[in-house]
C-alpha cells in the first residue's frame, strides 16, 4: 500500500509522529502519516490516526552514488520529478524497483516515495513519477527533512514482487534543499 495518499487538492503530506529513535534501532510502527497545510517545516501538522506505519526499517543505504537520475536534477520544490537508474538492480535483486528518501537524520529509516516498479535485468527507464504525482516539497515533508538540509533518495531492488522478498539498497543521489525550502538541487555526493 502506497504511503503517500491522494487527496483532493493535494497540499503536503508530512511525518507526523516518531515516537522512537531514528538512529536506525527504530521498528515499523513508530509513526503516522498526516496531512500538513503549512509546509514542511512541521507547522500545522495533524495525526492521522489510521494510517500505515510512515516509514520502515531498513539496512545499509545505497550502494551506487549517481546512478539515480532525477529530473529535472534541480528547480522548483514545487515540482513533481520524474527518475530512472544508469544501470539495473544486481542480479538475484531485479523482479521489483521501489524508490526511496531517507527520513531526517536517520541512516537507515525510509518513506517509500514510488510504486513498484518490475524492471527485470533492465534499468528503470527514464520518467517514472513519484507516487501519485508528488511534489518534492511533499517527498521533503513526509522525510521531516528541514530547508537548508539534504535528503537521500534510493532505489531499493527485491527478490519478489511488489518489493517483497530479499532487498538491497542501490542507485542513489542527494536532494538538497535551499534555505527557503523554494527549490531544491541534486548531486552524487
Amino acid at each position: 500500500m502506497a504511503l503517500l495518499a491522494s487527496t483532493v487538492g493535494i497540499t503536503a503530506l508530512v511525518l507526523t509522529a516518531c515516537s522512537g529513535p531514528t538512529d536506525g534501532s527504530s521498528s515499523e510502527g513508530e509513526g503516522a502519516v498526516g496531512a500538513a497545510s503549512a509546509g514542511a517545516n512541521g507547522a500545522g501538522r495533524s495525526a492521522a490516526a489510521s494510517e500505515p506505519p510512515a516509514y520502515k526499517t531498513i539496512g545499509p543505504v545505497g550502494s551506487e552514488p549517481g546512478k539515480l537520475i532525477v529530473k529535472p536534477a534541480s528547480g522548483s520544490t514545487n515540482i513533481s520529478p520524474t527518475w530512472s537508474t544508469t544501470d539495473a538492480c544486481p542480479s538475484g535483486y531485479q523482479t521489483s524497483a521501489v524508490l526511496y528518501a531517507t527520513v531526517y537524520r536517520s541512516v537507515s529509516l525510509m518513506q517509500q516515495i514510488s510504486g513498484t516498479l518490475n524492471p527485470g535485468p533492465s534499468p528503470v527507464p527514464a520518467g517514472e513519477p513519484l507516487e501519485i504525482g508528488a511534489t518534492v516539497a511533499q517527498v521533503q515533508g513526509v522525510t521531516n527533512t528541514p530547508n537548508g538540509q539534504t535528503d537521500k533518495w534510493v532505489v531499493q531492488c527485491s527478490t519478489g514482487v511488489g518489493g517483497l522478498g530479499n532487498h538491497e539498497d542501490v542507485q542513489y543521489i542527494y536532494v538538497h534543499y535551499s534555505k527557503d525550502g523554494k527549490s531544491y538541487t541534486t548531486s552524487s555526493s
